[in-house]
């Protein structure tokens, strides 16, 4: 609950009087960590280091937020060796978690890493769509994004959702969208 309202402070106030913790309070504790807004890399560095240490067993929801606070920091290396992480310990089959590493990938400019990615996502969804088309326009490729939307349309017949026109709107390539027909 304090995590949601954005009270880091007390979240670890009350995760440190627990008498017992698990992978799930340790990832609310992640994920408050990452979505506070601030620039709290170091504080999710040490509470994701002392989740590791204390022997706690990561879940893919653990890992998707290690991801999401890497693409935040832009922190390929620590994102390379945390995908290497989650392959090792078959935690990436994961169709979900694979679209957190795209993200991440795309957010450090690593357009071809994310691109392989997303190529081994089996069942796509509008959110595995969603984050490739929208790393492809956050780096400038306004026309790879406009061919993977079309495609997404087209050939798994899966429509845009709000958040992929938003998308679109904000990276100023709205114009774009005049040539498709759906």
């Amino acid at each position: 609950m304090y995590t949601a309202c954005g009270s880091i402070e007390d979240a670890q106030k009350v995760f440190d009087e627990s008498s017992s913790s698990n992978v799930y309070s340790w990832n609310a504790l992640l994920r408050g960590t990452v979505i506070s807004g601030k620039r709290r890399y170091g504080d999710f560095l040490s509470t994701f280091t002392e989740m590791r240490e204390q022997g706690v067993d990561l879940n893919v929801y653990s890992l998707s937020n290690v991801f999401k606070s890497f693409a935040g920091a832009s922190a390929l290396r620590q994102g390379l060796k945390t995908h290497a992480l989650a392959v090792k310990n078959g935690l990436f089959s994961s169709e979900f978690l694979k679209t957190s590493v795209v993200d991440m990938y795309f957010k450090c400019g690593q357009v071809g890493l994310a691109r392989r990615v997303f190529d081994e996502i089996k069942e796509k969804d509008i959110v595995s769509w969603g984050a490739m088309i929208a790393g492809l326009a956050h780096n400038k490729r306004q026309w790879e994004a406009l061919g993977l939307f079309r495609m997404m349309i087209s050939q798994e017949g899966i429509y845009p959702n709000s958040a992929i026109i938003t998308m679109f709107m904000v990276s100023g390539a709205l114009f774009f969208l005049d040539f498709v027909n759906f």
